[in-house]
């Protein structure tokens, strides 16, 4: 599994204000590295079939909620308590990111 540039902003940022060893062997794959060593230097062909389908966000939350029934979890990634408090507020509070603002 890798991380893409946002995560990974988070990892690094993380390890530098707390890390006490080097993260040699953990996974790590950030943007330049995905889109351009990989495409284009190695010839590794991309797959990202989701960026081919039309999304309209309302669209989908209509169609959710009119036929499944479908609730809002009021927040990204609020699906359960665990998620709601590392990224509402132990992320925010104890590294200073808050993941609503990129």
């Amino acid at each position: 599994m890798a991380y893409f540039a946002g995560d990974l902003t988070l990892i690094n940022d993380i390890q530098k204000k707390f890390g006490t060893i080097e993260l040699t062997k953990y996974p790590k794959l950030d943007i330049l590295k995905y889109k351009i060593l990989y495409k284009f230097v190695h010839s590794i062909k991309l797959h990202e079939p989701l960026n081919y389908i039309n999304y309209n966000k309302e669209e989908a939350i209509k169609i959710l909620s009119e036929e499944l029934d479908w609730e809002s979890y009021g927040a990204k990634h609020h699906e359960s308590n665990a998620t709601k408090f590392f990224l509402g507020y132990w992320n925010k509070y104890k590294f200073n990111h808050d993941t609503r603002k990129g």
